[in-house]
């Protein structure tokens, strides 16, 4: 705002003129969230791995960041033996912890920081016995941050665990005429 563009009583404010720069964001902009699966299909009890990366805006750190993630019906987090505990594992989002969320239908990660700029990346495994498609969502409603930062739209990704199953082998590879 220059000094000349203010006026009072046809005369000039006799200020020193001032900037400042705000970056406004629709709701969804700045931050973003991307989840997938180690692989589309699996077969029932085979565990798959989960990565949820999270970019924060470019002029904005996210602090007391968190994220939960509840999963659709049939979807348990994967303990594997002998310590029958999930495999959390996290970076790029500072000393935010893991709690699995009861009966191990979903998992919630809080108390994160995530630097402007720079993604986190939050992974699990998760396993179903439950044939057909497995489509987990996370809502914009399930991300908090100090700085309400937040999606537009809820992020999906699926996986499928396979109700079929069919290997082909033969004894042996090299064989003789009518052998």
């Amino acid at each position: 705002i220059s000094c000349s563009d203010i006026t009072f009583d046809g005369g000039t404010a006799g200020c020193q003129s001032a900037s400042d720069t705000l970056n406004v964001y629709d709701t969804g902009l700045g931050l973003g969230v991307v989840k997938s699966f180690s692989s589309s299909n699996v077969a029932p009890g085979q565990d798959n791995g989960m990565t949820i990366e999270i970019t924060a805006p470019g002029d904005t750190d996210l602090t007391n960041f968190s994220l939960t993630d509840n999963f659709p019906a049939g979807v348990l987090l994967y303990r594997p033996e002998p310590s029958h505990e999930p495999n959390f594992s996290q970076s790029g989002c500072g000393a935010g912890t893991f709690a699995a969320l009861p009966s191990d239908m979903g998992f919630t990660f809080s108390g994160g920081t995530i630097l402007a700029g720079t993604t986190c990346r939050l992974q699990v495994n998760v396993v179903s016995s439950v044939y057909g498609p497995h489509t987990n969502t996370i809502h914009p409603g399930d991300i908090d941050n100090s700085e309400n930062r937040n999606i537009s739209g809820d992020v999906s990704a699926t996986f499928t665990v396979r109700d079929i199953s069919i290997t082909k082998s033969f004894a042996s590879s090299i064989v003789g005429r009518n052998g």
